[in-house]
């Protein structure tokens, strides 16, 4: 008896004991398995140093950099120079170069992924060239193959000089020119499959969501047979889980596809403003070790004539544009940065935001979060009435460029409406403009339904009558500044009534697009008489006005003023247009100052009108 007592208690000490070495239940051995797993990659370390003679490419700067100084990354290096005025000669330009420690914990294949850098990059690792890119706000990837485990020295040069020249070239950026790596730098482990996803569709009916999902599947190998594979995982919120799978796809060594697969969720958590329901999404590759896993939002957007219907609901748009500068970091938003934009945005009670070039995946993560649309610019960027994609090539340019912002950004909830111009004049430039939008805005319907289609046009020079510009678009952004370049000073009747008439002769030739005016507002700073153009209490009438009017207006589907908050432009603006109309406006040099927020981040007096005027027009859904 004795015997099998001590037997039965060895057993009960070695049941013990495995279970403090796996833990409990059927995930103890994987876990184990886990902890053993290599390390990721890591990347850090940067260190900065600035060639404003561009001398680093013969001194032999690529295989490593002496001399230079720790610096965060993102990071604008002449960002710290502009606040009020900013020189010419920091506005055209300049050479850096940027060094960071890679960290691999085996030989193989990596990706290196860098946000965005401006304007001219070119990458070495370990002293050998890896990639090259152009342009800012458009991330792009370096994949090196590395044969040994260990420490890489990675090396970047980054040249952003002569921005009247990246605009010949379809890179205007708007706003001031700054340089350097702009969005985060990540790096990953490259397997045999790459997996992202492209777009999140969701259609309500009898209390519940239809929800598709479409991703692009690509099979990374140069060589060998054709893999089987089916993706699989599930979409959660709290104790509600969805499994996620789809059928069994073929890849051959380099061939990329794209799969669709739609789950039924009953009873959802919706997306909208005000209440921003996310979801989990998590998916994984039977083979290749390819995965996904996302914050997504259910919604279901849809156009009734000029209408906006979300969820089942009349939707008004209320918002503000968004350059994202912010003063010291310039384009460089840190998290800090950007959670200011956010709480900017739910002061003066907007829903929706417009920026005229793409937004980085942090800023959009933090607007899905904080149930705000985007009106995104997809253009290229041009000046108003102007166009740059007037050849073929350039045509074909830049709808390379727009498919990767709407493949990077569709699947954020937050995004609104694609517009496919800024300021577009009377029917398109005569280069092709007109022929140019409508292939892209038939392309991007099938692509990514349940996000508009849109363009902005010039309210100065409006379309006369329907066209080919306009065929495909759900919507109709407007562009008016009446009370600065138009009417200026004049009585507010006067000006109501011009805004009026502008709505009232664009309805009539769109009887069905929506129409949202996307741009309006004034100058304000300290300089001006408070009364007049370019004053405080002028801007504040003149906002608290027009809002009132395009609230009242039944076929005004939305608004959004010009801008939040104050912004770097080149330090040779005059005023363009202003300036004719206004000649005695006194402007602030190399600052934009149509926010309502300063530069600095201290508010003006019109961000409380335009909080009591958003709160009167009410923003629906």
């Amino acid at each position: 008896m004795r015997r099998w007592i001590a037997l039965g208690t060895l057993l009960v000490v070695a049941v013990l004991a495995g279970r403090e070495l796996f833990g409990s239940g059927a995930s103890g051995p994987r876990d184990a398995v886990r902890r053993s797993a290599p390390p990721p990659p890591t990347l850090g370390g940067w260190v900065h140093r600035a060639d404003p003679q561009d001398r680093g490419l013969d001194a032999g700067w690529a295989k490593g950099l002496t001399g230079a100084r720790r610096v965060a990354v993102p990071g604008a290096p002449t960002a710290v120079r502009v606040a009020g005025r900013a020189g010419a000669r920091t506005f055209a330009g300049s050479v850096g170069w940027w060094q960071a420690t890679l960290r691999t914990p085996r030989p193989g294949r990596y990706d290196v992924r860098f946000g965005s850098v401006s304007h001219r990059a070119t990458v070495w690792v370990d002293g050998r060239r890896a990639c090259g890119h152009t342009g800012a706000y458009e991330p792009f990837s370096c994949r090196v193959t590395l044969g040994r485990a260990g420490v890489h020295r990675l090396v970047l040069r980054a040249d952003w000089r002569d921005p009247d020249r990246q605009a010949r070239e379809g890179w205007d950026r708007a706003w001031f020119n700054f340089g350097g790596p702009a969005w985060a730098v990540t790096v990953r482990e490259v397997g045999e499959v790459d997996l992202a996803l492209l777009t999140v569709r969701t259609r309500l009916a009898s209390g519940a969501a239809r929800v598709t999902f479409r991703l692009a599947v690509r099979d990374t190998r140069a060589e060998g047979p054709t893999v089987r594979l089916r993706l699989r995982g599930d979409l959660r919120r709290g104790r509600t889980r969805v499994p996620v799978s789809t059928g069994v796809l073929s890849l051959r060594p380099g061939q990329r596809r794209s799969v669709e697969t739609e789950v039924r969720v009953r009873d959802p958590a919706l997306w909208e403003p005000g209440r921003p329901a996310l979801y989990d999404l998590r998916l994984a590759s039977t083979t290749g070790a390819a995965s996904v896993r996302r914050r997504v939002g259910l919604r279901d957007l849809r156009r009734r004539g000029g209408a906006l219907i979300l969820n089942g609901r009349p939707l008004r748009l209320l918002g503000v544009g968004l350059p994202p500068d912010a003063q010291r970091h310039g384009d460089a938003l840190t998290a800090a940065d950007r959670r200011e934009i956010v709480d900017e945005i739910e002061a003066v009670g907007a829903n929706l935001v417009r920026s005229q070039l793409p937004l980085s995946d942090a800023m959009l993560d933090d607007l899905d979060a904080a149930g705000i649309f985007v009106w995104q610019l997809v253009g290229p960027f041009n000046k108003a009435g102007k166009f740059w994609a007037q050849t073929r090539e350039r045509r074909v340019r830049a709808r390379t460029r727009i498919l990767r912002t709407v493949d990077r950004e569709a699947s954020h909830p937050s995004v609104l409406a694609w517009s496919l111009s800024n300021e577009l004049a009377g029917q398109g430039h005569p280069a092709g403009q007109a022929a140019h939008l409508d292939r892209l805005a038939v392309l991007l319907q099938r692509r990514t339904p349940g996000i508009l289609v849109a363009a902005d046009i010039w309210g100065a020079h409006p379309p006369r009558e329907p066209g080919r510009a306009f065929a495909h678009l759900d919507a109709i952004g407007i562009t008016e500044y009446i009370g600065m370049t138009e009417l200026a000073g004049a009585p507010v009747e006067a000006q109501s009534a011009r805004a009026r008439e502008g709505i009232d002769a664009l309805r009539a030739i769109f009887p069905r697009t929506a129409l949202v005016v996307t741009e309006f507002g004034a100058n304000a700073n300290g300089r001006n008489p408070s009364d007049r153009p370019g004053g405080f209490r002028y801007q504040s009438r003149l906002l608290r006005e027009r809002i009132a009017l395009y609230a009242s207006h039944p076929q005004v589907a939305g608004m959004s003023l010009w801008t939040l908050r104050d912004y770097a432009v080149s330090p040779g603006f005059a005023g363009g247009s202003l300036r004719r109309a206004l000649p005695d406006l006194r402007l602030s040099g190399s600052i934009s100052e149509k926010g309502l927020f300063r530069y600095d981040g201290s508010p003006k007096p019109s961000v409380a009108v335009v909080r009591e005027a958003y709160a009167a027009a009410g923003g629906g859904s």
